[in-house]
């Protein structure tokens, strides 16, 4: 697990360096943070890529000042599981529940179309996809107040059964 100290102390040098248009070496960076040489080697192949570029003579930041120490960190964490974000806003229960739904809903339907012994794959990745779009935008009305049931003129919902 990234040390979230050592995460801070990156941030700020690399911000400062960007901001003084300073090169700066690993080993500085090792030094500022308390790193192994390791794990800055590590991320700039993979976490680092769009702000520092290298060469003989060192390295330069370009583009990280635009990011606050918050977004800085949600980018370093190494933990995928975005409902943990601190920035994102709490959703009501039923919306979570909805969205949860939605992202199982397609990767079920994923998982059902890229299995070759199963018959009526392109049918049963259909099904799951409507099932997850319709958990998906149910959702979005959830969170935004919309009332989605379809309802008659006297306000009751409307059952719709099929007719023979």
């Amino acid at each position: 697990m990234v040390n979230p100290d050592a995460v801070s102390d990156s941030y700020r040098f690399l911000t400062s360096c960007e901001r003084s248009s300073k090169q700066f070496s690993l080993e500085e960076l090792c030094d500022a943070t308390g790193w192994g040489m390791a794990t800055p080697r590590t991320y700039l192949s993979k976490k680092w890529g769009r702000w520092i570029t290298g060469d003989s003579d060192g390295y330069r930041v370009s583009g990280l000042t635009s990011l606050s120490e918050a977004e800085y960190k949600r980018h370093m964490s190494q933990r995928q599981d975005v409902s943990q974000e601190p920035s994102r806003p709490v959703l009501p229960d039923q919306v979570e529940r909805l969205v949860l739904k939605a992202r199982q809903a397609a990767v079920l339907a994923l998982d059902i179309y890229n299995r070759p012994g199963t018959e009526f794959r392109t049918e049963g990745y259909v099904v799951m996809m409507v099932v997850a779009w319709t958990a998906a935008l149910q959702a979005i009305f959830e969170r935004d107040g919309v009332d989605y049931i379809h309802r008659d003129e006297s306000g009751e919902p409307v059952s719709h059964r099929w007719r023979s």
